[in-house]
């Protein structure tokens, strides 16, 4: 929820779900006032950022987004 996106260019992180049945369980059953208050405040994840917590199933080189960088 914290990750930057860009909707008019392919994204440089995916992430992985389960299922649509367990993304659309998870998003109808939660309370997501909790959750955004607990996020207030928080600077957003920069494009390209892999936290430690996270599982790399592939790493591209970035070239295509570095070349469509502003300069």
């Amino acid at each position: 929820m914290l990750t930057e996106y860009r909707i008019d260019d392919y994204q440089q992180n995916y992430f992985v779900i389960d299922s649509f049945e367990d993304l659309l369980r998870q998003t109808r059953d939660a309370d997501f006032g909790p959750i955004y208050e607990r996020l207030r405040g928080i600077d957003p994840i920069k494009v390209g950022t892999l936290l430690p917590k996270d599982e790399v199933i592939h790493v591209g080189t970035q070239a295509y987004a570095e070349a469509r960088a502003p300069a």
